[in-house]
């Protein structure tokens, strides 16, 4: 019920206007440069190395412009879709912490929430940093409670840190009030110890990659990322 009566704020006529002239038709112009060069990891706009953001969401963008081509629609299909998928995620993130009432109002009241259906709607990067926000939180929690979703977890951190400045890190406390009890130094089992570095190997990779590939074209990478 959810999904069906909310799909309309999400997608109805979501291609119909022209992109707006700085992020979304910007952003486009990143993900249509992905396909064009093949590099993944090293993005263009205007001919120079663009570096202001991390190339997940450019990914998902570059992905349905490959799909449906280049078009509003594309370009904003996206954000829509993390932006229904929020709702999926806080509904099952209130059932995980309380109940399924809980869950279903909380997703009620985000979608109620018009600063964040406008950006859903637009081909920017904050909704799909908002469901990956989400998302990891959520895995976090069941991987407290099982160890089995914490590669899945991994998986969410890594391209939660690969698609908005720094912008990720201010999840890490609230996982380490989640993790603090559950992987507790005295108490580690040997399979939490071979799961958690199975995930940590995971998200060196991810992030790793990436991180070569700036530093072996832009030496000064770091000064102008913390800036």
């Amino acid at each position: 019920l959810l999904i069906i009566f909310l799909f309309p704020l999400f997608f109805y006529k979501l291609g119909q206007s022209s992109l707006v002239s700085f992020d979304e038709a910007w952003y486009g112009s990143i993900a249509k440069n992905i396909l064009k060069t093949g590099n993944l990891f090293l993005l263009y706009f205007n001919g120079q190395i663009y570096n202001d953001h991390q190339p997940f969401g450019f990914w998902l963008i570059a992905l349905s412009q490959k799909v449906l081509g280049s078009s509003e629609f594309a370009v904003r299909l996206p954000p829509a879709f993390c932006g229904m998928l929020s709702l999926v995620i806080t509904y099952l993130l209130g059932k995980e912490l309380f109940n399924r009432w809980v869950g279903f109002a909380s997703a009620i009241a985000l979608s109620s929430a018009t600063w964040f259906l406008f950006r859903a709607r637009s081909g920017n990067l904050d909704v799909i940093l908002t469901m990956l926000f989400l998302l990891t939180i959520y895995l976090a929690i069941k991987s407290s409670k099982n160890i089995k979703f914490l590669i899945p977890f991994s998986i969410s951190f890594s391209v939660l840190f690969l698609t908005k400045t720094i912008v990720p890190l201010t999840i890490i406390p609230a996982l380490i009030v989640i993790f603090w009890q559950k992987f507790s130094i005295y108490k580690i089992s040997r399979r939490q110890l071979e799961m958690t570095l199975i995930s940590l190997l995971i998200f060196v990779s991810l992030i790793g990659s990436w991180l070569v590939f700036q530093f072996s074209y832009q030496p000064d990478f770091l000064k102008h990322y913390l800036n």
